[in-house]
């Protein structure tokens, strides 16, 4: 979102949420009239859906608007559906940073969210949001069925019929697959006992480095490497190693070196982004791995 966008959006009213949805009506492409009104295409996108349904809800008036709060639900049914469902403390860390963004909107006693307000939350959606036990799935490969499979590329599908994009699956340029390598800087193998003549010993690797370098790769079907993103352990990244990194490649830094949602973020809007644009790609379907960096309601809105 551009810094001229920023300055248009206002608080998520529900007479600015009407008058968006009355701009749609009238002829207005969706994007355009979220971007005028300053209201995230995921918040009109539920409204127009069959699943919002406008009613009272019980209990005292929320600390939240109803249309901020209507966001956060579409929010946790959309990570849910796609495999990577949220905690009660990532929901309430969530509406946290939100009210960081926006303090007037804030009208917790404490400036954040309380248990109490999570159970009257709940219960204002009881229709639509349960606390489940998720079921566990392992990473080995051996326990994924061929019908874990099968179910699996029916939901992707029903999904991106749903947001009407189905035809990205018929290219494979704009089907794309993200991932992290990590180079250790002190990965401290130590010797090991293992057969006589053994040509390969491993050793399963106990726990992470305290630094490393990772590098962000994203790859496309038709097997095309976009620019990748190297994250250093780095308070202040010294000006001969930028020198050294070519311009249309990522540079961040964190303490240690590994990925987090705010390089993530940054790779996505200054790298990668600008990459699809510029071979007309758009829209794409991402692929990534369940780790918080690669989930945040930021990466989300972009």
């Amino acid at each position: 979102m551009d810094n001229a966008a920023k300055k248009r959006r206002v608080p998520h009213s529900e007479e600015v949420i009407k008058r968006c949805l009355d701009a749609i009506s009238n002829g207005t492409p969706i994007k355009t009239a979220c971007r005028l009104h300053g209201i995230p295409r995921s918040t009109i996108k539920f409204r127009l859906s069959k699943h919002y349904k406008h009613q009272p809800r019980p209990g005292p008036a929320p600390a939240l608007n109803q249309a901020d709060e209507l966001e956060l639900v579409a929010w946790i049914k959309k990570m849910a559906r796609k495999g990577y469902p949220v905690t009660k403390y990532r929901i309430m860390n969530r509406v946290t940073l939100y009210l960081e963004e926006h303090p007037e909107r804030n009208r917790f006693q404490k400036g954040k969210p309380s248990y109490q307000w999570f159970r009257r939350f709940l219960n204002r959606y009881r229709s639509e949001l349960s606390v489940r036990k998720p079921e566990s799935v392992t990473k080995a490969s051996a326990n994924v069925t061929e019908s874990d499979i099968r179910k699996w590329f029916k939901e992707v599908l029903g999904i991106l019929r749903e947001e009407k994009v189905a035809d990205i699956l018929s290219d494979p340029r704009r089907i794309l697959n993200g991932d992290e390598a990590c180079f250790y800087l002190d990965p401290m193998i130590n010797k090991v006992i293992a057969r006589k003549g053994e040509r390969n010993v491993y050793k399963v690797d106990q726990g992470p480095a305290k630094k490393n370098i990772t590098v962000m790769f994203t790859c496309s079907a038709d097997g095309v490497v976009f620019p990748p993103m190297i994250v250093l352990p780095y308070k202040k990244i010294p000006m001969e190693v930028t020198k050294s990194v070519p311009a249309e490649w990522g540079l961040g830094k964190t303490d240690n070196g590994w990925m987090n949602k705010e390089c993530f973020l940054k790779y996505i809007k200054h790298i990668l982004h600008p990459q699809l644009v510029k071979a007309n790609l758009l829209p794409v379907i991402y692929f990534v791995d369940g780790h918080s960096s690669h989930t945040p309601w930021e990466t989300a809105e972009e």
